[in-house]
């Protein structure tokens, strides 16, 4: 088998979730066309989203002329992933695609109601926090603006053995913070360099910016890769 073509009328979240997770680790390309079930992106590693039958069969053709037989089967994902960011927009495309892979996945921004987080001040399993929410606001400026509060949240969620991942935006532009870098990038270089043995905590950043913007999109981009960070721009 070199290429696997999955249809289906839409199934629920949580099977959803233990299908994907199972094409994930064959290894191989798997077309998914789960009909009428948002695709979460366009393509999740070894995983392609088509949004009908003609598409899947196009998509499940090309991959198997162009099948690359280096690809290998991922870990499964054994830590808790913990999103923190300064706006709503992206932590909720975010929850799009990740409800797909992640379960249980909790959000004060969720999209369906099973995935509501009881207390925002308090992650649990897969968390994506919205800090940008009304209910963090009170007092205070926007963590676009002030990153006061996404640097004490980054510390309690570090500080959580089960933690293995933490996800990050930062937005720059006019209005945001004239640096958030000189901030964030100690506050990461002190979560990756925690007591090894409670296992290395990865990571990353969504840099949303431009070369125009006045926060000098390379030298953001350079320093939290020197604190440790995975820094992707979309």
């Amino acid at each position: 088998t070199k290429v696997i073509l999955l249809v289906s009328k839409p199934p629920a979240a949580n099977v959803a979730t233990k299908l994907l997770a199972a094409d994930q680790a064959t290894g191989k390309p798997v077309v998914v066309d789960f009909i009428g079930y948002p695709p979460p992106a366009r393509e999740l590693g070894n995983l392609h989203f088509a949004a009908g039958l003609s598409e899947a069969a196009e998509l499940a053709t090309k991959l198997l002329v162009t099948r690359n037989s280096e690809l290998k089967p991922q870990l499964p994902i054994t830590n808790y992933l913990r999103g923190l960011f300064s706006g709503g927009t992206l932590a909720y495309e975010s929850m799009l695609g990740l409800q797909a892979i992640l379960s249980p996945l909790y959000s004060n921004s969720p999209i369906s109601d099973s995935q509501i987080l009881p207390d925002p001040l308090k992650s649990q399993a897969h968390t994506i926090v919205d800090l940008g929410d009304e209910v963090f606001m009170v007092g205070r400026l926007h963590p676009m603006i002030d990153n006061d509060l996404r640097l004490r949240r980054l510390k309690q969620e570090a500080a959580d053995p089960e933690v293995g991942l933490i996800l990050l935006d930062v937005v720059l532009g006019e209005g945001a913070h004239p640096d958030p870098a000189s901030e964030l990038a100690p506050a990461i270089a002190a979560v990756r360099g925690l007591d090894a043995s409670r296992g290395r905590i990865e990571v990353v950043a969504m840099v949303i910016g431009t070369d125009s913007d006045p926060q000098n999109l390379e030298s953001q981009v350079e320093r939290l890769k020197a604190a440790g960070a995975i820094v992707f721009r979309t």
